[in-house]
């Protein structure tokens, strides 16, 4: 099948972040939705138990990364990626902080249409913001969550650059937010800012560009797989 995904997903055995309130995710992951996405989130899970509905009172575990395990492509060793979501942070009395980095990301929207058709039919790119455990007392939720902004569908393709235009999806003038499951994260994405013409900005120098363009494009040559995955959209 063209879409089929052999992959797994790994996180630390111990967060990074312990007992995080949403006070913290709000101000150091832009998590400025987040109860309203968990809430959602719950809400579309079986009912089978009662449950408490999250608050500005719980604490979550947050995990720095998670390393997605991806299928051997047939010319090619197995493709393994480590996916980033954490604010700066100390890195010791001696050394540098280490930056805020939070990775782009191609997640499963239709299955069915990715199996079928393969390429890079079915996904979409959101930017992640966040790798938490669900509390047992909200759900006994087997597996790690993400917290993601989401960008618009991939619709306009760019026959001069050969790559698909993309850019922010907001609601009401904030991020478009969801919860999901680390299992729809299908495989690292690079986003390149659409730049306009006169000057850059000075921030996209120092790896600020997410947050101060609101237009990408959509990287064909940031690794051998989604240079294939373009070659179905030609």
């Amino acid at each position: 099948m063209p879409g089929r995904h052999h992959r797994s997903h790994r996180i630390s055995h111990q967060p990074q972040f312990p007992k995080k309130t949403v006070q913290y995710l709000e101000q150091h992951h832009s998590a400025i939705c987040f109860l309203d996405a968990l809430k959602m989130f719950i809400d579309s899970l079986p009912q089978r138990l009662q449950h408490f509905e999250p608050n500005t009172n719980d604490r979550f575990d947050i995990y720095g990364d998670l390393v997605l395990c991806g299928p051997q492509l047939e010319h090619t060793m197995p493709m393994r990626s480590r996916i980033r979501a954490h604010p700066q942070h100390s890195n010791g009395t001696c050394k540098r902080p280490i930056l805020a980095w939070f990775d782009t990301v191609l997640v499963d929207v239709d299955t069915k249409l990715q199996q079928q058709q393969g390429g890079l039919h079915g996904l979409r790119v959101t930017e992640v913001h966040a790798i938490f455990r669900l509390p047992p007392h909200l759900r006994n939720y087997p597996q790690p969550l993400a917290y993601i902004h989401w960008f618009k569908p991939l619709q306009v393709y760019d026959n001069n650059v050969k790559m698909f235009h993309v850019s922010c999806l907001t609601r009401q003038q904030l991020p478009n937010t969801e919860v999901i499951p680390v299992h729809r994260i299908i495989q690292h994405c690079h986003l390149i800012p659409w730049f306009p013409w006169g000057m850059v900005h000075p921030n996209w120098l120092h790896g600020y560009a997410l947050a101060d363009t609101e237009h990408f494009y959509l990287n064909r040559h940031i690794n051998l797989k989604i240079f294939e995955q373009y070659m179905l959209h030609e």
